[in-house]
């Protein structure tokens, strides 16, 4: 029903105790380990099954509604009944279109009733995603380049059906969808949404580039004095504007980045970024998600006054502070996986990217039960 509190009954707490088992803290979290993976294949299961519905009924019961370590009171399985039976009415009204009627004496379940797309199998957190992907970018400000790619929508929206089928609630951008404007406003938003626990995915397949460093805050890292960037549909987000958001997130939120782009390999500063050097299956002449280095200067220079202002906007901070744990103004903890190194290129493919492509093969529509190292 819920995250349930070994005690010293015979189901969890005496068969724990046998193994040694018996620091509280650590019983509960091995509880809560075996609850959140059998949601998981309770939600996969359903999701394979048009006549079964899923319903999360964990953080539900209370640690004050339990009448044995199994087994809630009354009260707290009127809490889990709350929630079974505001999901008996959506589905109702989805299949007929009426409300189920209940009857008078019933309780009224209907203010506690809610929602809460955004669960997470492995923490029962709330949860969000944003998939980005660009095919193609405004040559009005890419000194009238275009540089079409293939696969990189098709990355996003693979990634968005992986990142939904693990209880995010998912958000995609696709080509002129994804402005700058649009693009740091929902990032923005998960940060102002969620809080300690909950989970945030970050997902960008397209151009990836390099520009001058124009703060000054590149030179300590030996990076040559250039920033990375993300090519985004009207204009570059520059890796110090990425770092910038995500120091907005709480303390305790956990940011997951993947990006299948080019020049990658630092984009987020939080920590190393783990390269995923797995090759893709790929049709046709691969070709890079980046800009040529002519292509690239012709942008600097043709929109300089417009990332001199960014430079300007985005405070300075050492680059040796943001690696630092304590130190670092990004409070949250960011988990990066990259498709190259900051010197080297990702490769487009005809269906997926290659570095998309070999992650959903070893995911395997998440049949892969090992860790990201």
């Amino acid at each position: 029903y819920d995250y349930v509190i070994p005690d010293k009954g015979r189901w969890l707490g005496k068969p724990m105790a046998r193994c040694g088992i018996t620091d509280p803290k650590l019983q509960r979290d091995i509880a809560a380990v075996m609850i959140d993976q059998f949601n998981r294949e309770l939600r996969r299961m359903a999701q394979g099954m048009g006549h079964v519905a899923y319903v999360d009924c964990r953080n539900s019961v209370g640690d004050g509604n339990w009448f044995d370590e199994l087994h809630p009171t009354d009260k707290g399985f009127a809490k889990v009944a709350s929630k079974i039976l505001t999901r008996i009415k959506e589905i109702t009204v989805q299949r007929t279109g009426r409300p189920r009627s209940v009857d008078a004496a019933q309780p009224d379940f209907s203010e506690t009733a809610h929602r809460n797309p955004g669960r997470i199998a492995t923490t029962g957190s709330r949860a969000y995603s944003l998939h980005v992907g660009l095919n193609s970018f405004d040559p009005r400000h890419y000194a009238n380049e275009s540089c079409d790619l293939l696969g990189c929508e098709n990355d996003a929206r693979a990634m968005r059906d992986l990142a939904k089928a693990e209880g995010y609630q998912a958000r995609v951008l696709l080509t002129q969808e994804a402005t700058r404007e649009a693009v740091i406003a929902e990032m923005r938003r998960a940060a102002h949404d969620l809080r300690a626990g909950d989970q945030f995915m970050f997902t960008i397949a397209g151009h990836g580039s390099r520009i001058s460093d124009l703060n000054g805050d590149e030179a300590a890292m030996g990076n040559r004095n250039l920033d990375s960037t993300m090519c985004l549909f009207d204009g570059q987000m520059i890796d110090d504007e990425l770092w910038h958001v995500f120091a907005g997130f709480e303390q305790g939120v956990r940011i997951v980045m993947i990006a299948d782009t080019c020049h990658s390999g630092s984009l987020a500063r939080k920590s190393p970024p783990l390269v995923m050097a797995i090759p893709g299956e790929i049709i046709m002449p691969p070709r890079p998600r980046h800009l040529s280095r002519s292509l690239a200067a012709r942008v600097m220079e043709q929109n300089l006054d417009f990332y001199q202002n960014i430079a300007r906007s985005v405070p300075h901070v050492d680059r040796a502070i943001l690696a630092s744990p304590i130190k670092s103004p990004i409070r949250a903890s960011v988990l990066q996986f990259s498709a190259c190194k900051d010197d080297q290129e990702a490769m487009d493919g005809a269906e997926n990217g290659a570095f998309t492509s070999a992650l959903l093969r070893v995911w395997d529509q998440g049949k892969f039960m090992g860790s990201h190292t």
